[in-house]
């Protein structure tokens, strides 16, 4: 069933109390939710957001508790019903692929993130991975040490860290802006082997996800927002195309115990621009 979600940097930053002080207005457009993130403080004074749940203060149920309640009531809105909570994956220090401390907290406040959207009837995550923080921390950088032992880090830090949300909520909807759709790894989407494309600009963003691919359960779902739909148009088949590019074109990013899983479970959700 078609539906849609409406996101952009005038809510990017819309907590829970806003967007239900403005549900009225949400349900008189043509939306089926939104998304939406938690920020606030704690105890100790120290900020968190969508913007600091990679490398910032650990998360607590109780912490987060009262954002909860007020997501709980989005349903009571026509507009409000299949909403989604921000994550963005730039952190504004680069993690060491080898620091088992800190990529462990990062899975503890994803794995909260899970619970909270079960707990408050939200259907899934959006994933950002755009670098805001321009340390790219998804592509290979001198210091890491040799790039085939960190791509197998990557993959085992993205099995660790969806294991804690797919633990917490079996059924989450994984929406990324981008997954093997990535467009700031290599020239994937226009070369003949996004593979070696990939190995060439030593690009740590595939095997993150294959990570993720590792524990996705049965119930769970990826969705590819693929945000650089800017350009697409209906006449000319673009999101048709695109859809089948995205399942098939980046096999050969997907590892070969991975496939059947990748063809079955990732799912194309263009982005429409007003």
């Amino acid at each position: 069933t078609q539906k849609y979600i409406a996101y952009g940097w005038d809510i990017s930053k819309a907590g829970p109390e806003e967007i239900l002080a403005n549900a009225d207005r949400f349900d008189a457009l043509a939306i089926d939710g939104v998304m939406t993130s938690f920020r606030g403080h704690t105890p100790q004074g120290e900020f968190y957001s969508h913007a600091t749940l990679f490398n910032g203060p650990k998360l607590t149920r109780e912490l987060i508790a009262p954002q909860k309640e007020m997501v709980k009531k989005f349903a009571d809105h026509k507009s409000l019903r299949h909403n989604f909570l921000v994550c963005w994956l730039s952190p504004k220090k680069r993690i060491a692929w080898d620091d088992d401390a800190a990529w462990e907290l990062f899975a503890n406040n994803l794995g909260v993130l899970a619970r909270i959207a079960r707990e408050g009837d939200i259907e899934g995550i959006l994933l950002d991975p755009e670098d805001y923080s321009g340390i790219r921390q998804f592509r290979w950088r001198e210091g890491d040490g040799d790039y085939d032992t960190v791509r197998k880090l990557a993959r085992q830090r993205g099995r660790e860290v969806f294991s804690a949300a797919f633990r917490e909520k079996p059924d989450l909807k994984l929406m990324s802006l981008w997954f093997m759709s990535w467009p700031f790894g290599g020239n994937y989407r226009t070369s003949d082997d996004p593979n070696a494309e990939r190995c060439r600009a030593k690009d740590l963003w595939p095997d993150f996800v294959n990570g993720m691919l590792d524990v996705l359960p049965e119930t769970a779902m990826i969705i590819d927002g693929d945000e650089t739909s800017y350009y697409d148009r209906g006449d000319r088949g673009d999101t048709f195309r695109k859809s089948k590019h995205i399942q098939n074109g980046y096999l050969t990013l997907v590892e070969p115990e991975n496939r059947t899983k990748y063809r079955g479970k990732v799912h194309f959700a263009p982005a429409n621009y007003l």
